[in-house]
Order: C-alpha cells, then structure tokens, then sequence
C-alpha cells in the first residue's frame, strides 16, 4: 500500500496564522479508484494528542483549521495550567454553507 499521509491542523490566534500539527495516528481514508464511481473507505486508527507551541500569554481568539482530506473525531481539549477558556463573542455575520465536493474535500 501508499505510505500513509500525516493530516495538517492548522492554529490561528487573532486571525494570524500561528502553525501546524501534524497528526501521523488517526484514521486512514482509502480511494478505490478502481470502483465506479470511485469510493472512499475509513479504517479506524490509533487517537493521538496534537500539542500546539508558540502562543504568547492572555486571551485571544483561536482557530484550529481542520484537514480537509481526512476523518476527524475530537475527543477532548486540554490547556495549560492557569490557562482560561471562554466562548467567543457572536459573529455579526452568519455563514451558512451547504458544503460541495469543492469545499469539503472526496468525503462530500
């Protein structure tokens, strides 16, 4: 078989781009090209624990972008001792997107 793909989780704080993780475990997608139309099979894999450095200290706003090519399950959050969490304000626009094969990768 192909070598596995590590899927990106990119960090944002206050809109600018902080980094990458990069997941190596997780569940594998696999393309049957061969199948018409082609079919995309999940096989479970291993949870992992992504880490993210770099943030200087105080509340700002976060965003963690996720892979667009591959299965995601979040099974918790943790931050730093003393750290705080809090919801973000309400955007004053809403967006809603019924999603496409454009915007949501093979799985749409």
């Amino acid at each position: 078989g192909e070598a596995r793909l590590p899927m990106a989780f990119d960090l944002y704080a206050d809109g600018a781009f902080v980094g990458t993780c990069l997941a190596a475990k997780g569940p594998t997608l696999v393309l049957d090209r061969m199948r018409m139309p082609p079919g995309v099979e999940i096989t479970p894999g291993e949870a992992c624990t992504l880490h993210f450095d770099g943030l200087a200290p105080g509340m700002k706003t976060i965003e963690i972008w996720l892979p667009v090519c591959g299965s995601v399950e979040l099974r918790g959050v943790r931050l730093d001792a003393g750290a705080a969490i809090e919801a973000a304000p309400a955007p004053a626009r809403r967006w809603v997107h019924y999603g496409s094969s454009i915007s949501h990768g093979m799985e749409a």
